[in-house]
């Protein structure tokens, strides 16, 4: 009987038993600075962190950071990937293009008010800032101010789904379907929705800090002009949020994280850092890295579900799944690649699960895989 072990996702050695969930699994990284860092993103392979001032950082695995001439001492709140460069707020002039990380040129945002972050989509750079301003730019080189309707800061650019949205304080939410028109929305709620912004499974989740209500909120959308409120695990602020690998995951003061694989039902989560707030969130690679104070940097487990571990004995093959972020899996077997069949529904959400076929000595070769529902 010859054995075949085949996954979508990478293959390594694992202990059979994992201690502690990935999500639950944070390791502090060596960011090189002392420097508050307030986002982080990751696109193009690679994440970006930034802060102040002028701090830019990159690491193409979470673990080992660079820090980058970004050529200004200015806080720099956001950074996005598009159009085959990087566009970040900050600088005297409100907005830096890069194509390689190393390089920063300074582009002018027509604009007196700061810049705070950044989004990207449909062929259109979004900032937005102090005093409810709202720049765009088709090339991240020439911008136009937006009406927005508000004078409040905003705080949060995203776009998905065919809508821009943007966040800020006050319980502020404004869409627009081409970054020209804007329209407020009913968002339910007068706390400051400075935090984070995240769209996953067709669903826009935006956090926010715990100010005036003590409960910081949640708050959901299917097309980001009605929102519902849900109730977080912990009443810490949640400053950003990022979606990967079927899991929304905040981070916010005192260390917090909390988790949602659907929006709604939340679990707090352990950083293993009480001590610091993190401002910023990102997935990529697997794993999620968080960024805060004095230029902290976690990075949780490896999120990927995988099969690792095989052994042959005799008239069965044994292994181990790695449940990821907690994913409901099936086993499937194969004897050609082509046909998949299911051997096992794994409806638990233990870190690892140890599984064995005793049927396999009646095939002369069969593969495995894991898939999520």
């Amino acid at each position: 009987m010859k054995a075949t072990i085949f996954t979508t996702v990478t293959m390594c050695a694992l202990p059979l038993a994992l201690q502690a969930g990935p999500l639950d699994s944070w390791t502090s990284r060596s960011s090189g600075t002392t420097n508050k860092l307030v986002g982080v993103t990751y696109d193009n392979g690679t994440f970006v962190a930034v802060g102040l001032p002028g701090t830019i950082l990159s690491s193409t695995n979470g673990i080992n950071w660079s820090s980058r001439n970004s050529g200004t001492t200015n806080g720099v709140g956001g950074v996005v990937y598009a159009g085959g460069k990087w566009v970040a707020t900050g600088g005297s002039n409100g907005i830096l293009t890069s194509a390689d990380l190393v390089m920063w040129t300074q582009q002018n945002d027509g604009n007196t008010n700061t810049v705070l972050r950044i989004g990207y989509g449909s062929g259109t750079f979004v900032a937005v800032g102090n005093l409810g301003t709202i720049v765009t730019s088709t090339n991240a080189t020439n911008w136009v101010t937006r009406a927005s309707g508000t004078t409040n800061p905003l705080a949060k650019a995203n776009y998905a789904n065919g809508i821009f949205v943007v966040t800020g304080q006050g319980g502020v939410i404004l869409t627009s379907a081409d970054g020209t028109s804007w329209t407020s929305r009913t968002s339910g709620t007068t706390n400051n929705l400075s935090g984070g912004m995240a769209f996953g499974n067709g669903l826009f989740v935006v956090t926010g800090d715990n100010v005036p209500n003590p409960a910081p909120p949640i708050l959901t959308s299917l097309d980001g002009v009605t929102w519902a409120n849900q109730t977080a695990a912990a009443n810490h602020e949640l400053s950003a949020i990022t979606y990967g690998n079927g899991m929304f995951v905040a981070v916010g003061s005192q260390g917090g994280v909390q988790t949602s694989p659907d929006g709604t039902n939340w679990t707090a989560r352990s950083s293993g850092d009480s001590g610091h707030q993190f401002y910023g969130v990102a997935y990529g690679n697997g794993t999620f890295v968080a960024v805060g104070d004095n230029g902290t940097i976690l990075q949780s487990g490896d999120t990927r579900l995988r099969l690792v571990q095989p052994a042959v004995s005799v008239g069965s093959f044994a292994f181990t799944i790695t449940n990821g972020v907690g994913q409901r899996s099936r086993i499937q077997a194969s004897t050609n690649l082509t046909a998949w069949v299911d051997i096992l529904t794994n409806n638990t959400t233990p870190a690892s699960l140890p599984l064995e076929d005793t049927n396999a000595a009646s095939f002369p070769r069969r593969s495995y895989r894991a898939v999520v529902p």
